[in-house]
């Protein structure tokens, strides 16, 4: 009876064969990995500082550093940014009452814009002032605080209102400039700057100023950051730097920011890092 098999010589060949394309396909799968994990973090990246250079010139374009009464941006460097983040927009539906450095004023309860409720613990107000309705170069914008705001039916035809009560208002005794029909702005302090978390990594984050208070805990938006990633420069109305609030016409906004896991780069381990940049022309920009 003739018995057939393998030699061992076949055997060796065939376990050889299969080796060499066992070890193949998990090359194939392992640079497959690779390439997929580095294209994630590359997507991650790309968002990361897509989402800066979107949110801070939303927020920044709003800012006038040059209105006469007082500038919308109260501190500057190059890591941090304070300023008036506009929050509201409506119209005054009564005519203010005005006192020397306090007030009331009544508004549409259905605003023309707002992300949110006026919150007197957070909120402040700017009133457009009318000194003289034929001259157009004596307008300016009355700044205030608001203590109260109180809901109501006060409006023409009994419509839906928001009264507020202010105080500190500046100019003293502005609001008897303020028309029935003006338009009004709230706005809350807003601080932009850098931090660095429990990790040791950098990241953009905010806080805003709370009455009474001061600054909340500062709070992520973007991140992670190379070391100094966030870095503003200031122009005034014909391109020349500046440190001064009151002449800036226009900011820079750099970001460099950098994947939260490491991807391999040549024969090592390391983060991905990019850089974007824009610039933001300030509302009233005199140019």
């Amino acid at each position: 009876m003739n018995r057939r098999g393998f030699s061992l010589i076949e055997l060796l060949v065939g376990m050889v064969l299969v080796s060499a394309v066992g070890l193949s396909i998990y090359q194939l799968l392992s640079t497959n990995q690779r390439l997929y994990r580095q294209q994630s973090e590359r997507v991650d990246l790309n968002s990361t500082l897509r989402g800066a250079v979107s949110i801070l010139p939303s927020e920044l374009r709003e800012a006038n550093a040059r209105d006469s009464m007082e500038s919308d941006l109260a501190a500057i460097s190059s890591t941090a940014i304070s300023y008036k983040a506009m929050r509201s927009l409506g119209v005054l539906c009564l005519p203010p009452v005005s006192a020397a450095g306090t007030g009331t004023i009544t508004l549409w309860r259905s605003m023309i814009y707002g992300i949110r409720g006026i919150d007197p613990t957070r909120d402040s107000i700017m009133v457009f002032a009318e000194r003289d309705p034929g001259t157009r170069t004596d307008n300016y914008w009355i700044h205030a605080n608001v203590v109260t705001a109180t809901p109501g039916t006060l409006c023409p035809a009994a419509a839906p209102s928001l009264t507020l009560a202010l105080n500190n208002v500046y100019p003293s005794g502005g609001l008897a400039h303020a028309l029935a029909g003006a338009p009004i702005r709230t706005f809350e302090m807003m601080q932009v700057l850098t931090y660095t978390d429990g990790l040791g990594d950098d990241w953009l984050g905010a806080r805003q100023y709370v009455k009474g208070t001061g600054w909340t805990t500062t709070q992520p938006v973007i991140g992670p950051l190379e070391s100094g990633g966030l870095q503003f420069t200031y122009f005034d109305s014909l391109g020349v730097a500046t440190t001064t609030p009151t002449e800036v016409a226009r900011i820079g906004v750099t970001v460099a920011g950098m994947t939260q896991g490491v991807v391999r780069r040549g024969s090592s381990m390391a983060r991905l890092v990019d850089t974007l940049a824009t610039h933001v022309a300030l509302r009233n920009n005199t140019r």
